[in-house]
């Protein structure tokens, strides 16, 4: 049985997304890809099985199948609050509805919510790291004091997802070591926008370049990051998906 969901923990209260586009994008995918979702209502302890058919931004509508038992449709089309919860690539994404109506879709029978105002989208770093293109790097510039005079580090950003970044460091100007805690540290998104927050050094390799380079690779954690800064990191990998979506479209 599927664990029970009945509100947003205080872990997804942090990675709310409320763009309209960002969320009708996230639905779309869900739909494309006929992703399994589970839809509770009643008190929470009732669940169904379903899938999203079709969203509808301009309609401000989300369709989505009738559960495989009918009582199951009936209760669902009752219910003052739905909640549904699916994953996408190790993804958890979640959000609420205020109840839902019978429709029509495709010639069979479906039901229709209006579209959540916010969704929860949260990627854990063990399962989702989004990397970053070279073309327009994302930027990570690390202060550190030599000889008392204060100077900051920029390196290269090769991924990221919400529990931190991997950086380069290609002129070595910082003693990377598992443990240490670099504080004010400022992460620029081109496009986007930037964050300042602390990082601390989990992991680090050496890793030669093809011309011949060696560098230092160092896998950090963000430590209290704040909110506006997750949210740039949702906003950032959210126009990556785009972007490739986009380009695998085109063909």
């Amino acid at each position: 049985m599927p664990q029970r969901e009945v509100h947003f923990t205080e872990e997804e209260k942090q990675h709310l997304t409320t763009s309209g586009a960002d969320i009708a994008h996230i639905l779309r995918r869900a739909a494309e890809k006929g992703a399994m979702v589970t839809a509770y209502f009643g008190e929470g302890d009732d669940f169904a099985i379903t899938s999203f058919l079709h969203v509808m931004p301009e309609e401000d509508w989300l369709i989505f199948d009738l559960p495989a038992q009918r009582s199951q449709g009936v209760k669902l089309a009752e219910a003052r609050r739905i909640t549904f919860v699916t994953n996408q690539e190790g993804v958890k994404i979640k959000f609420f509805v205020e109840g839902a109506s019978s429709t029509q879709y495709d010639g069979r029978p479906a039901l229709a919510s209006r579209l959540p105002k916010s969704l929860v989208r949260l990627q854990r770093r063990e399962f989702y790291r989004a990397p970053t293109p070279l073309s327009t790097p994302v930027t990570c510039a690390i202060p550190y004091s030599s000889e008392g005079q204060s100077y900051s580090a920029e390196m290269v950003v090769m991924d990221v997802s919400l529990g931190g970044v991997a950086i380069l460091d290609q002129h070595h100007r910082l003693n990377l070591e598992p443990g240490k805690v670099y504080a004010d540290c400022v992460i620029k998104f081109p496009d986007v926008g930037s964050f300042t927050t602390s990082l601390e050094v989990r992991n680090t390799q050496q890793v030669t370049l093809k011309n011949g380079m060696v560098t230092v690779r160092a896998g950090c954690r963000f430590v209290d990051p704040p909110q506006a800064g997750v949210g740039l990191v949702q906003k950032f990998t959210m126009k990556l998906e785009r972007q490739r979506s986009s380009r695998f479209e085109r063909g």
